[in-house]
């Protein structure tokens, strides 16, 4: 990646008790003269232009006099340098929102819609609203996620750059180190995937494999179904061998938590479970959680294993990668790792049908859904995962286990640590 630069030692922050970063939700944003680039933002943030719009401050086409520029999350490559060229000619604190339109982004700012209608957006953009309003209005109207920072901040995200990370404002600030440093490696880990991606396509890589052994990784009581649910009921209908791990305790109420895991595994048609009993929200990358992964692996031998990618903003998703590494037996035979997300969705892989049974399955976390409207939010994200006819998107990306460990390192991931304050 252009300018990038990495670090070499692991670098320390405080563990969050769920999400790494949370968004703040924005009712009004600080420009009088926006302007927008890379092409037409009406159909993918309609309640952001509303918002300039009640401001008195109408997003316009780009010039010069711009105090607030909006557009999309740039593609890795060509885009993202002409974006950063850009940056590069304006004030460095000129506020710069970019938005979800290729890819879903790592927000610091959600926008509310309201009155507005879905119908008249692409099925992509509606899907990643419903999804992002689901997570944060209780399931009410849509919601548009922004990554909002100065435009000499953004331009060193987006070059990867660990100086974007220096200096930081306080911790309830939208530029809080944390976020700073875990949107950084997203930025880097786009990038690093999207090379992989093509990589993996040059060499026609895909799966095929009349013998295969599916391990399923599920952070949570719940992650079997949010994450894993479509690709466990393909397993099921192809009647291969499949064992399914929930990695966490489920926390105070894991007693009532392995139950709802137990009937939701019943309904996908999932008999072998275990649970690792890793403390929720508070996992390392070894204990004995570890080496009774690293015995399933050498006795279930697995030919694909199903799981969250390192980035899906929850600190159990991204320790589960760990584990897995420190777990991995040496010299254990060619396993391809399928990889999604929930809470920050991954859009490469190929593509895998919605299966009737899922939504009764994901029902059965009864306890769960009295939080979120997890419901809302998985028709939303299998919407995104499903795509449309001008953009195919994906619910899984395959990748061979020693490629994915490597891209994990690559990206900057792998050096980040939590402890506890």
């Amino acid at each position: 990646m252009e300018g990038q630069m990495s670090r070499v030692f692991p670098y320390f922050l405080s563990r969050p008790a769920n999400l790494l970063a949370e968004p703040f939700v924005a009712t009004e944003l600080p420009t009088k003269r926006p302007r927008f680039v890379a092409g037409d933002p009406r159909p993918w943030v309609r309640g952001t232009l509303k918002i300039l719009e009640n401001q008195g401050s109408p997003a316009l086409p780009w010039s010069e006099d711009a105090d607030f520029i909006l557009a999309p999350w740039p593609n890795p490559g060509k885009e993202c340098q002409d974006l950063c060229r850009l940056l590069a000619g304006v004030d460095s604190s000129t506020p710069v929102a970019l938005y979800e339109r290729d890819f879903p982004v790592l927000p610091n700012t959600v926008i509310q819609r309201r009155g507005e209608q879905t119908s008249s957006g692409p099925e992509v953009s509606d899907s990643l609203s419903r999804f992002r309003a689901s997570l944060r209005h209780g399931g009410k109207g849509e919601a548009e996620a922004l990554v909002l920072l100065p435009a000499q901040r953004m331009k060193l995200i987006l070059k990867g750059s660990f100086l974007a990370t220096f200096q930081p404002r306080s911790k309830d600030s939208l530029q809080s180190r944390r976020y700073l440093h875990h949107l950084l490696d997203h930025q880097r880990s786009l990038s690093v995937l999207a090379r992989v991606d093509q990589e993996l396509s040059d060499s026609q890589h895909h799966r095929d494999n009349p013998e295969e052994r599916v391990l399923a990784l599920a952070p949570h009581f719940d992650d079997e179904v949010l994450l894993l649910g479509a690709e466990l009921a393909q397993a099921v209908e192809s009647e291969c061998p499949m064992r399914l791990l929930w990695l966490t305790d489920g926390g105070k109420e894991g007693e009532k938590r392995r139950t709802e895991g137990a009937r939701a595994a019943k309904i996908l048609g999932v008999s072998e479970t275990a649970c690792l009993n890793a403390p929720e929200s508070n996992i390392r990358a070894h204990g004995k959680w570890t080496q009774d992964l690293r015995q399933h692996l050498e006795e279930f031998k697995p030919t694909r294993i199903l799981m969250p990618w390192w980035l899906d903003n929850h600190v159990d998703h991204f320790e589960l990668t760990r584990v897995l590494r420190a777990a991995w037996p040496t010299g254990f035979p060619s396993c391809t790792l399928s990889l999604t997300g929930f809470w920050t969705p991954l859009p490469f892989g190929a593509n895998v049908p919605v299966h009737a049974k899922l939504e009764e399955a994901l029902r059965q976390h009864e306890s769960q859904l009295t939080s979120l409207d997890y419901v809302a939010s998985f028709a939303g994200l299998n919407a995104w995962y499903g795509g449309s006819s001008e953009r195919p998107s994906s619910r899984t990306w395959d990748v061979p286990a020693k490629d994915y460990f490597a891209a994990f390192k690559e990206s900057g991931s792998g050096l980040r640590r939590y402890r506890n304050p």
